[in-house]
């Protein structure tokens, strides 16, 4: 999607006297980290992460045109800040595509989605509009949406994903804030049908869906060659006041790959699994209090040696929601991890809050911490990276304008961490960030 394109589309629109719609947000965010874990870094860091997103949309619901321009900025990072695309990518196109309604009957509605949007679906475990996360994945394609009768609801995609730039690897475009239009990955695609709302008994819904990802060698970038998929269910519960609540999902990842980025990389076979499982309970109080039990699963490859990848890797999902606060901080993903926790939960007119207690373990002690960056290939250093405490507390200032958030994470660093080479020198991480959102 090309700006020109972009400009003619919209000039159009304003030249015919459509009506156009806008809506947004603009976010400010102080971080700070003391303790840094990944590999090679050490001491503390910062960050002030700066989004803003603009949205405007034309045209009836029957057909609609929706343009979002996303704009993520980065300042007072340093030198061992892991900067990336997660952090900056300025005044890009992040949605560019037509909503059309194609059917419209007693049985069904099909409306389809028609080039650059974002995705989130479901449990947002596997693909997910990113929310705490500076910048926001958004992919090319066709996502068909179509709602039954019954009230089932199917979403079927096929796309390729965006890449933000400047790259990773240019450091100073990054620190800058310098602007690259964003393209789409020609080497890769990647799609799904999720399947959500079947009604079960005892008041439960459930989910059956299957996600994909491929990837073609190019001449001027070669790749992993995966070609995986991820058939999985989800059973759940709505949370409500006086009730019991429950989530249970379950996908595996099978498929081949190739063990590195050249042709002569050995060829692997995928099998790796993941796991949620929680419950809980709301008590019957105008603070809606809520206590659950969880745990999550992501499987390990625990012989590096044999022609089995075992690793459980996250598509474009969510790590916050289960796995604590992110950006610099950040240290768990849905990768080589068993974590049990439990959370409590409140919500009030304007204020809400959640707390977390959670153990962080390897599931495999000789595979890696895989945001760290740190492996002991002979699995000597135990499996427990550590315990951790997380939380936030969020205030509407002005309800559905102006809302303010605090938050924090303490990591007390277990055998792991302590032992395995390059390991960080702090015994502890601790985070802390104040973020304030306007939105109109």
């Amino acid at each position: 999607m090309k700006l020109p394109l972009l400009i003619l589309i919209f000039s159009m629109s304003a030249l015919s006297a459509v009506e156009i719609r806008v809506s947004g947000e603009s976010r400010i965010r102080y971080e700070s980290l003391d303790g840094q874990y990944r590999s090679g870094r050490e001491g503390s860091d910062q960050l002030l992460p700066l989004r803003t997103l603009l949205k405007l949309k034309t045209g009836p619901e029957s057909f609609e045109g929706v343009l979002e321009i996303h704009d993520a900025r980065a300042y007072l990072d340093d030198e061992g800040s892991p900067l990336s695309t997660s952090f900056v990518n300025t005044h890009d196109v992040l949605q560019l595509h037509v909503d059309w309604l194609a059917l419209k009957s007693p049985w069904l509605d099909q409306r389809f989605k028609i080039g650059r949007f974002t995705l989130d679906l479901g449990s947002r475990r596997f693909v997910e509009r990113n929310d705490f996360r500076n910048t926001i994945n958004s992919y090319t394609g066709v996502h068909g949406i179509t709602t039954f009768a019954n009230g089932w609801h199917l979403d079927a995609f096929y796309t390729q994903p965006v890449n933000k730039l400047p790259l990773k690897a240019d450091r100073e475009s990054l620190d800058d804030n310098d602007f690259d239009l964003d393209e789409q990955d020609t080497t890769r695609g990647f799609w799904g049908l999720h399947l959500q709302k079947i009604a079960l008994p005892h008041d439960l819904m459930g989910d059956l869906f299957v996600y994909g990802l491929s990837e073609w060698d190019r001449e001027e970038k070669l790749t992993k060659d995966r070609h995986v998929l991820a058939p999985g269910f989800r059973i759940h519960r709505k949370k409500g006041r006086g009730r019991w609540d429950m989530d249970l999902e379950f996908a595996l990842r099978r498929g081949q790959m190739r063990e590195g980025n050249t042709l002569a990389s050995k060829k692997l076979d995928v099998e790796a699994h993941m796991l949620h499982i929680e419950a809980g309970y709301t008590f019957d109080h105008p603070w809606n209090p809520r206590i659950n039990l969880e745990y999550d699963l992501a499987s390990g490859d625990d012989d590096p040696n044999d022609d089995v990848y075992g690793r459980y890797d996250r598509f474009y999902g969510t790590r916050r929601g289960d796995m604590g606060n992110t950006s610099i901080h950040g240290p768990l993903t849905r990768s080589n991890v068993s974590v049990p926790g439990i959370r409590f939960s409140f919500k009030k007119d304007r204020l809400d809050g959640r707390f977390i207690v959670q153990q962080a373990n390897l599931d495999s002690s000789r595979d890696a911490w895989v945001v760290a960056g740190l492996t002991d290939a002979k699995g000597a250093s135990g499996d427990h990276i550590g315990d951790t405490f997380d939380g936030r507390v969020r205030y509407w200032i002005k309800p559905q304008h102006l809302r303010g958030e605090v938050g924090g994470s303490w990591t007390e660093f277990g055998d792991f961490a302590e032992q395995v080479a390059g390991g960080p020198d702090a015994n502890r991480a601790r985070f802390a960030y104040v973020m304030l959102t306007a939105y109109f």
